[in-house]
């Protein structure tokens, strides 16, 4: 008779996981339904309580309603609304929870992990998280997102001036949001003035 073994420190350690997961989603409509200010400020807040990733999850989903994407960027008004990951996959499950049953002005959304630059060209998404800077240098990417008014988004110094649009860094204890406002529009991208005001925008030569 086989004898199936159990890991329950890893057990528990997934259980608490996704207990920590699902205590930061009960916050997620407070985050979408207030004020950016507010959210700004309970980002801060659950950041000492929840894996850093677990908070910058909420945040991009967070993004989508403070950002007008041109009309053009749809195929048509059943065209999903796709959020995509470059290179390594820092959410784990936690974003796709957070995406869960959730939509971008009417539109459902999908979630993309993207293994190559290949894949990334070939179906182009409205939002792009960059886990690795160096996906930059994929041949043809720059203008794939300026064409498909794509939004790219990192978490490392130096993100914008390699021309993405958004950057979340980690500074005392918050998130500090980064934004490439002369490239946003380039793209025909209009982002609210509350997410602005609220923001540091970095001036690109």
């Amino acid at each position: 008779m086989k004898v199936k073994r159990v890991n329950h420190s890893m057990r528990a350690k997934g259980k608490a996981t996704h207990q920590g997961i699902s205590s930061l989603l009960i916050l997620r409509p407070l985050f979408a339904g207030i004020a950016l200010m507010l959210s700004v400020f309970a980002m801060t807040a659950a950041a000492d309580t929840f894996n850093e990733y677990h908070v910058k999850a909420v945040f991009l989903f967070n993004l989508t309603h403070f950002i007008t994407w041109p009309e053009d960027a749809f195929a048509d008004e059943k065209t999903p609304f796709l959020i995509g990951i470059a290179g390594e996959n820092p959410f784990g499950d936690t974003l796709r929870i957070v995406l869960e049953k959730e939509q971008v002005n009417g539109r459902r959304i999908a979630l993309i992990t993207y293994g190559n630059c290949r894949d990334l060209l070939d179906r182009p998404c409205h939002m792009l998280f960059i886990s690795k800077p160096d996906y930059f240098s994929c041949p043809g990417l720059q203008n794939i997102a300026r064409q498909h008014a794509m939004v790219t988004i990192g978490d490392v110094p130096g993100f914008l001036e390699q021309g993405g649009i958004i950057n979340l860094v980690k500074e005392n204890r918050r998130i500090q949001i980064e934004i490439n406002q002369v490239e946003a529009k380039r793209m025909g991208l209009e982002i609210s003035a509350q997410l602005l005001n609220l923001s540091r925008t970095v001036k690109i030569k």
